[in-house]
């Protein structure tokens, strides 16, 4: 297939990129490399160096068989901070992706979209959940997925949204503000840096190993079912304290840090944890990695 990646240079795109060609795609990448990086493209995909949400970038659409949209601002922060910035980057340059299939004639999108989308919400989540967003990035997620939804139904698009729980694995920049938890425990317990916890350790995550995320967006992209704006959780379905990810890295480490405890954030989400089964029936996603063995890969690959 020709596929094209929007964001294929960032931390998830990159090991997508690395997997579609594996299985024999040809491969585009269109980033602006605003947070990407070229040295994470493999060299036998194809570089576009442009924003996908300008208007000129429509074109690179043309024969695609597949589209993965993965570009965006991916940081709760930096959306409270730069609420116009993130729904340029959001729900805008989604409508922009979207059309351009609609011109082109893609045969499916493939959307990144977040468990953010669920907020406070009881765990763990389903997808007939109420999403709850208290962010602008959750809210553009949100949006994002309201749009792949209509364009499936106004312009007989294929659309899929992929709402992703906690990702971790190699390539993910401790020092981005995009980063999560993980990879920056692992840098400084790895330079015996004290570590902080907001709270007293037993909010938990559902994490994720990149390398299930990749198997989800393969099987997405394979599924012969038509989808109509169709939306699953992309999760381990298991769920991990950040007390128990501190020993987990301590044990791999052979280390014996001890986190220093903060003051619980204000507005922080204490649980999350994925239903996985939608996924499971449809698109016969199951987590081939488990969270130990993800941290071993990633702290000792």
């Amino acid at each position: 297939m020709n596929i094209l990646v929007t964001g294929g240079a960032g931390f998830v795109g990159s090991h997508l990129v690395e997997a579609l060609l594996k299985n024999n795609h040809s491969v585009t990448v269109l980033d602006n490399l605003s947070s990407g990086k070229h040295s994470n493209i493999p060299k036998e995909a194809d570089l576009i160096i442009r924003d996908a949400g300008v208007h000129e970038a429509k074109e690179v659409f043309y024969g695609r068989d597949a589209v993965f949209h993965l570009a965006a601002s991916p940081s709760v922060t930096l959306s409270i901070e730069q609420p116009l910035k993130n729904q340029k980057n959001g729900e805008n340059l989604t409508v922009n992706v979207l059309d351009a299939c609609r011109i082109h004639k893609v045969k499916r999108l493939i959307f990144a979209s977040s468990a953010s989308v669920y907020g406070l919400q009881p765990c763990p989540n389903t997808e007939t959940d109420s999403p709850d967003p208290l962010s602008p990035y959750a809210v553009s997620k949100l949006a994002s997925e309201y749009y792949l939804k209509a364009f499936s139904a106004c312009a007989n698009l294929d659309t899929v949204s992929l709402r992703f729980f906690n990702i971790f694995g190699p390539r993910q920049d401790p020092k981005s503000p995009y980063s999560g938890v993980i990879s920056i425990f692992a840098e400084k317990m790895s330079k015996e840096l004290p570590i902080y916890v907001y709270g007293n350790g037993t909010q938990t995550r559902d994490f994720v190993y990149i390398e299930n995320i990749i198997h989800a967006c393969l099987l997405a992209l394979q599924c012969p079912k038509r989808f109509s704006g169709d939306i699953f959780n992309i999760g381990s379905g298991k769920s991990t304290s950040i007390n128990y990810l501190i020993q987990t890295i301590n044990n791999t480490l052979s280390t014996n840090f001890v986190p220093v405890y903060l003051q619980p954030r204000a507005g922080e989400v204490k649980h999350s944890l994925a239903n996985i089964e939608k996924a499971q029936k449809i698109l016969d996603y199951k987590p081939i990695i488990e969270f130990e063995e993800g941290i071993r890969k990633l702290l000792k690959p």
